[in-house]
């Protein structure tokens, strides 16, 4: 693999050479000079996934995640005088969820352009994958945690407050004694 590398290397600067010896001027050659980085796109933090449990062991057939829930606790009989005591049977439930599949688009990078561009363009786009892999994720998970709406919500009491560009209608504004 080296000895072809070291080839095309060397045709390529006898190619040079003849292009510019042909010429007579440096001005047909095309010379670009690239930069030793590249800026990659700034991410979220999304660093609350890592309060999450691991709930590995309770994947059924790596789709769904079921995790037992126990009964109800037994009833306590302070000085009991009546025996043989009546037996109960704990009645126990599960909480499942199915498990999502995430995926990437597979890039096609040409060998030739590893070889012609001076920053590490495989571990840029590897990182990228990476990166749009975990904030897909982690913006799937704070869905999935937060409480629905439903008795979430606090209406405010305040005075009516103007619509702003693109609604209709007034709203309450909000006053510290909401939240109490």
């Amino acid at each position: 693999m080296k000895t072809i590398l070291k080839f095309l290397f060397v045709a390529l600067a006898i190619i040079t050479v003849v292009s510019y010896f042909n010429t007579g001027t440096l001005g047909t050659l095309d010379i670009t000079v690239w930069k030793k980085y590249i800026i990659e796109k700034l991410r979220r933090n999304n660093a609350f996934i890592f309060k999450s449990k691991d709930d590995t062991r309770y994947v059924l057939g790596g789709l769904t995640v079921v995790i037992p829930q126990s009964g109800a606790d037994p009833t306590i009989t302070l000085n009991n005088t009546s025996w043989p005591l009546t037996a109960a049977v704990r009645v126990d439930t599960d909480v499942s969820y199915n498990l999502d599949s995430f995926s990437t688009t597979p890039h096609h990078i040409p060998w030739i352009e590893l070889q012609s561009i001076s920053y590490d363009k495989l571990d840029s786009i590897l990182g990228a994958h990476t990166n749009a892999l975990s904030e897909a994720i982690a913006d799937k998970m704070i869905v999935n945690w937060s409480p629905t709406v439903a008795g979430k919500q606090i209406a405010t009491t305040g005075a009516d407050i103007d619509a702003f560009t693109g609604q209709t209608g007034t709203r309450k504004g909000f006053l510290p004694k909401d939240l109490l």
